[in-house]
């Protein structure tokens, strides 16, 4: 290998890091300053033998989708209307930049030709904790205003955080309003 050749992929080696930093301190921003979210759960299947305990996530709203996100882009901004508590009620198109208030915005994908994805679909956990979960009954996000978001954790019926603060070592968290 020749210096050139050394230098380049050093050069390379390095754009690379620092696009996943980029990307890694994003989350952590979207996580600290985001817009808390609570989507209502609908659990599906608590685990796989290849990826050790999780359990997969499907959401309430996306059950009963309005018919101009049924027929929309494969990929689209929505926007959700949020109760006093936080949880998402509706959803319906973005119509502009910014959420107002009691809303928020997040990015619905279609997965395949009928199922729809919002957010991320699975949480994992320690193997051997399945049942601090069995309970969730909500997936908390943070959202930002381009619809972006980052599930922190699960809560129960009643809002409680199930499980760890997975990021209580990095920042205060502030609970859903």
């Amino acid at each position: 290998m020749t210096r050139v050749q050394g230098g380049a992929m050093a050069a390379g080696l390095v754009l690379v890091l620092a696009a996943v930093n980029l990307s890694v301190r994003q989350k952590e921003a979207l996580v600290a300053t985001g817009t808390p979210v609570l989507l209502r759960l609908a659990p599906v299947d608590p685990r796989s033998l290849m990826q050790g305990d999780y359990m997969r996530l499907d959401y309430a709203l996306l059950r009963d989708l309005p018919p101009e996100i049924e027929a929309g882009p494969r990929t689209m901004t929505v926007r959700l209307t949020l109760d006093a508590a936080g949880v998402a009620t509706r959803l319906a198109p973005a119509e502009g930049a910014q959420p107002a208030a009691g809303e928020a915005h997040m990015i619905v994908r279609r997965v395949g030709e009928r199922r729809w994805r919002l957010g991320s679909d699975a949480w994992f956990f320690q193997e051997g904790t399945a049942e601090v979960y069995a309970g969730a009954r909500y997936g908390e996000y943070r959202t930002d205003a381009a619809g972006e978001s980052v599930l922190v954790g699960l809560r129960d019926e009643h809002r409680a955080r199930l499980g760890p603060d997975r990021f209580a070592h990095r920042w205060q968290v502030p609970a859903p309003r």
